[in-house]
């Protein structure tokens, strides 16, 4: 987006420095008055709505030579003004950063659905019309009894085929009331849990066709862990263990384990840890990680 500058230089009578086009706004971001003289003037910055009559005058007492920053954003409705008189001799303002935005109530700046097309409206860019050929259409350009298909128009939404299954059936109006809409459930069907309750002491086997989901706890005495039932060889497989107060004992892991960073976790002694284990060979190597540690 290219960005404009507006600059006058004012005299005791007077003169317009911009004015909004049809349709659409015009801002500033800022600007600055320039006394030209050797003397105290006063400038006055006017704003004058789309029938040339005064919304407000804004007066600045600038002193010989000055320069003063007009820090405000101004926004100007279709139409409007901008105009400056000086009290005397010339003074120079400028107002920059102007950008040009589509009325917010006639042509909206985004997406407004406007009904079917009709030859006597005037359309703006993002207007939403519906085409006699059934296809919803979007506006690019601003235009006037430019009926789409044309190049002021793009398809938007593309009619469905005539019939009974709830597509777009030729003569019939639809409204978002006709409309349903159905939204795919996710299920995890893989997903199923394997609660081993406190495994303290001797060994455990965590048996990989009782569940994905492991959930255990280690209270009071040293723990040895196997695995068994891994997926068949050559397969991807992978199971979650929620493991509560698993550093308060010695925990002994299948040799199998291959941790990220050759290390065996040092786990929480009073709390919720969670650990990952996947293999890609049938369970001959675990990749084992940490997918938390002391997360309740």
């Amino acid at each position: 987006m290219n960005l404009k500058n507006y600059s006058i230089v004012g005299t005791t009578s007077i003169s317009t420095l911009a004015q909004a086009p049809s349709g659409y706004h015009l801002s500033f971001v800022g600007g600055f008055l320039v006394n030209n003289s050797a003397s105290e003037i006063t400038v006055t910055v006017s704003i004058y709505d789309s029938s040339n009559a005064l919304k407000v005058d804004i007066p600045f007492l600038l002193t010989a030579s000055e320069k003063k920053d007009i820090s405000t954003k101004i926004f100007l409705q279709p139409l409007e003004r901008v105009k400056v008189i000086t009290s005397a001799d010339t003074a120079t303002l400028t107002l920059f950063g102007a950008e040009t935005v589509v009325d917010a109530d006639s042509p909206p700046d985004s997406w407004a659905w406007i009904g079917a097309w009709d030859s006597s409206t005037t359309y703006y860019p993002n207007n939403l019309v519906l085409g006699a050929d059934g296809n919803a259409y979007i506006s690019i350009i601003t235009s006037t009894d430019s009926e789409p298909p044309s190049a002021n128009w793009e398809v938007f939404v593309a009619k469905g085929i005539d019939g009974t299954d709830g597509s777009y059936i030729a003569g019939t109006t639809l409204s978002m009331a006709d409309a349903v809409i159905s939204r795919p459930k996710l299920i995890d069907v893989s997903e199923s849990i394997n609660a081993l309750g406190d495994i303290s002491g001797g060994t455990t086997d965590i048996d990989l066709e009782d569940g994905n989901i492991v959930i255990a706890t280690v209270s009071t005495a040293a723990q040895t862990l196997t695995f068994s039932n891994p997926p068949a060889t050559g397969s991807n497989g992978s199971f979650i263990l929620y493991l509560t107060n698993g550093g308060s004992q010695t925990i002994t892991w299948p040799t199998s384990v291959d941790w990220v960073g050759a290390t065996a976790p040092t786990l929480t002694a009073a709390g919720l840890d969670i650990l990952v284990f996947s293999t890609n060979d049938g369970g001959t190597t675990w990749l084992g990680l940490v997918a938390g540690l002391d997360v309740k």
